[in-house]
């Protein structure tokens, strides 16, 4: 290969990346923002959530997963189940309980703030599980009532992030609301959505657009109050009609409305996880092979984004780079390819070049989210916060002694505690607090072997023997671990 050739293949390979990299110090270069191994918070930022932590961290999903996992057991709406124990390591179901709750601590924990991420994990979770219940599903037979109600609470998610506020989040509404259990929450009105649409985009929400909103929330409040539809089902269904602009069929209304009859006589999510264990629960064999948690990480950024931690959504940022830096290479490769059959070594050259860069981009992709100003000031509290938790745990000698050892206000219960050390990335900090406890049953609802309120979750299920609380964080670690995360969410 002449010179000339490779002057030509590192100048387009230079080119390329190069614009790749101007891209970053342009747009996806994090602003700098002051902090020092000093500073110290006794508290995270308001608004945030553990799980939205790890966005704006840059930690991979797997910490997203597990924080949000957590939070969701802190609330009682979902309990760790104990199975057994292998290795000094527990078997760890998951048994899905929400609903109204008494409990005052369970009541504290659940006026912190949660996004719509954790919700859509709660309703994928039970999702899951109804599905593998019901096993294979014939074509055209209506899905069972367990996956409508799933269904419902991840609609519900998907449109509160369409509508929501930053100003929302962290109301006094907003925390009565999320006291009555995540799965209790009022759905957003169709109205409210077109507003929304229209204070985003500028422009109205096309009426057909609206008329289909309408029907769908019409089918979603149905579904969450069976029992009053299964009353009078011909008004429900004239409703319906009406909405759709289309009368059914007399088969149609006589097959829908023994589809009623059957959804309001199955049990509520609340009524199946307090007179049926085994109704809402996900075996530790089958917690083990969870998959990864379809749009969490989305959800999670689109939060961030709303209070203004992030410039745009990091998840299309990343997909975008990644697919261009793909198609520069399947160019490269294939001017390379064109190219062997003839004399020209430097088309040759421009087309390994043009591949090179494009690898460069690829490479580069992850690097393009980028945190806003106000973002940087987050990651700053955060490491603060980090630190401050980091040596509360390193002093403390259970992990109830936390926050009051260290005047952590914020950490009201040993649960928050838990939730906000494995966000921070402080898990070998926890385990070494676990095996410096006496042994003795766990006295968090995260961590309870056999399911918050002291009741087990699970029919024939065992706890551990002794309720150590290193063996039960290791088992819930294991959650999901068949399945592969993606570097980052």
């Amino acid at each position: 290969m002449l010179a000339t050739d490779i002057i030509i293949g590192f100048a387009t390979f230079a080119l390329v990346a190069g614009y790749a990299a101007l891209s970053w110090l342009r747009r996806g270069r994090d602003p700098r923002y002051l902090d020092d191994a000093s500073i110290l918070l006794p508290a995270p930022p308001p608004g945030m959530t553990a799980a939205t932590a790890t966005i704006v961290l840059g930690e991979d999903s797997r910490a997203a997963f597990m924080a949000a996992l957590l939070d969701l057991a802190s609330r009682d709406e979902i309990a760790f189940v104990a199975e057994g124990r292998q290795g000094g390591v527990d078997a760890v179901g998951i048994a899905i309980h929400g609903g109204e709750s008494t409990d005052p601590r369970v009541r504290l924990n659940r006026r912190n703030p949660i996004g719509e991420g954790e919700s859509w994990l709660l309703g994928e979770l039970k999702a899951w599980n109804a599905a593998k219940q019901a096993g294979p599903h014939e074509h055209g037979e209506p899905a069972s009532p367990e996956m409508m109600q799933a269904g419902i609470e991840m609609m519900a998610a998907m449109m509160r992030s369409g509508v929501a506020t930053a100003e929302d989040d962290d109301s006094f509404a907003a925390r009565a609301a999320r006291e009555r259990g995540l799965m209790n929450q009022a759905l957003p009105d169709p109205s409210q959505y077109a507003d929304a649409y229209q204070a985003r985009t500028g422009q109205a929400m096309k009426p057909e657009a609206l008329a289909r909103l309408q029907q769908m929330s019409t089918l979603m409040s149905a579904l969450k109050d069976p029992q009053s539809v299964a009353a009078d089902p011909d008004r429900f269904l004239d409703t319906l009609s009406a909405e759709r602009g289309k009368a059914l069929s007399d088969g149609d209304r006589a097959q829908a409305k023994e589809w009623i009859a059957r959804f309001a006589a199955a049990p509520t999510p609340t009524e199946a996880a307090g007179s049926s264990p085994t109704t809402d629960y996900i075996p530790a064999a089958r917690a083990r092979s969870l998959p990864a948690a379809f749009l969490l990480g989305p959800l999670l950024q689109k939060y961030a984004l709303r209070h203004g931690w992030l410039l745009g959504m990091p998840f299309f940022a990343r997909l975008k780079w990644r697919v261009l830096g793909v198609v520069e290479v399947l160019l490269g490769l294939l001017v390379v390819g064109i190219a062997s059959s003839e004399p020209l070594g430097w088309v040759v050259a421009l087309g390994s070049g043009l591949a090179a860069g494009g690898l460069a981009t690829y490479l580069i992709a992850p690097a393009m989210a980028s945190v806003s100003v106000e973002g940087s000031v987050m990651k700053a509290q955060l490491a603060a916060y980090r630190r401050t938790l980091q040596a509360s745990l390193a002093q403390a000698t259970s992990i109830k002694d936390v926050a009051s050892a260290s005047r952590l206000s914020w950490l009201e219960t040993p649960d928050q505690t838990i939730v906000w050390a494995v966000a921070l990335g402080l898990q070998k900090e926890l385990e070494a607090l676990f095996r410096r406890e006496p042994e003795g049953p766990s006295e968090t609802f995260a961590l309870s072997p056999i399911g918050a309120g002291g009741s087990t979750a699970a029919a024939g299920s065992q706890p551990a023997s002794d309720g150590d609380a290193a063996a039960m964080f290791a088992g819930i670690q294991a959650i999901g671990m068949s399945h592969e995360s993606s570097p980052q969410v």
